[in-house]
């Protein structure tokens, strides 16, 4: 056992230690730093052209497509809504697939557009009396049983599909001048 006998009391003689000096001493460091930092003056860029006034872009430029149309509520009543994905419930802005269910007939009828699907251009060897739908050419799916009839189109840049298991191509593509 060793016996302090000077009465140091385990400090070594070094006098009272001050515990917060060194972080106060750190942030002086690091203010000082800053300080300089900021007073030494910087290089600019010259801007050699001036670039056009962000409004005047937003203004000129065209209307964003409409990914998603709708029906009138007075044609149909939406039954069901869920994202392109297949997630439901709140969803995010983007491409949406809606079922109506038709006032006057009851019958269902899908609407979506198909983001990664090919555009639909008229083959040239098309009858002149083909399906159109806003004034875009048609193609028509039909088919009996679990598959349902289907009708798609091109406009502005998207194709849109509209389905039901009940109705016939000529009666979709009638549906689809409707959509806005």
């Amino acid at each position: 056992m060793i016996l302090d006998l000077d009465g140091a009391g385990g400090r070594g003689g070094r006098g009272p230690r001050l515990p917060w000096v060194l972080p106060l001493a750190a942030a002086a460091v690091a203010l000082a730093l800053i300080a300089s930092v900021n007073a030494v003056p910087h290089e600019t860029a010259v801007q050699e052209t001036v670039a056009p006034a962000r409004v005047e872009t937003l203004a000129n430029l065209p209307p964003a497509p409409k990914v998603n149309l709708t029906l009138p509520a007075d044609v149909a009543v939406l039954t069901a809504r869920a994202q392109y994905t297949g997630e439901t419930g709140l969803l995010r802005p983007g491409a949406a697939v809606m079922t109506y269910r038709l006032r006057d007939s009851n019958d269902l009828v899908t609407v979506s557009p198909l983001p990664e699907a090919p555009p639909i251009n008229m083959p040239s060897a098309a009858a002149a009396g083909g399906l159109t739908v806003h004034g875009n050419y048609a193609q028509a799916q039909s088919a009996i049983g679990a598959v349902p009839n289907a009708v798609r189109w091109t406009e502005r840049g998207i194709t849109y599909q509209i389905s039901s298991r009940t109705l016939g191509p000529y009666s979709l593509a009638a549906i689809a001048e409707l959509l806005r």
